[in-house]
């Protein structure tokens, strides 16, 4: 019994430490992205933040298709 719990607790381990690299993965992406620019205003920084996190959930995609896309279905 005690055999499991030890290896639940390493699995436990092992998904934080997954998180971890996850979220500074996602940060040094922010970062480099948000670096291009000359400062942001308070009131644009939302924005860019949002786009950061929708342009590194989808970046194994191309984003020209999806936006194309996108607006296909969703006409201006």
């Amino acid at each position: 019994m005690d055999m499991i719990i030890i290896e639940f607790i390493i699995h436990i381990m092992n998904l934080q430490e997954a998180k971890l690299i996850g979220i500074e993965s996602f940060w040094s992406f922010t970062k480099r992205r948000l670096s291009q620019f000359n400062g942001l205003s308070e009131k644009t920084f939302y924005l860019h933040f949002k786009e950061s996190e929708f342009r590194f959930n989808n970046r194994s995609n191309n984003l020209y298709n999806m936006i194309l896309k996108e607006l296909r279905q969703n006409k201006l």
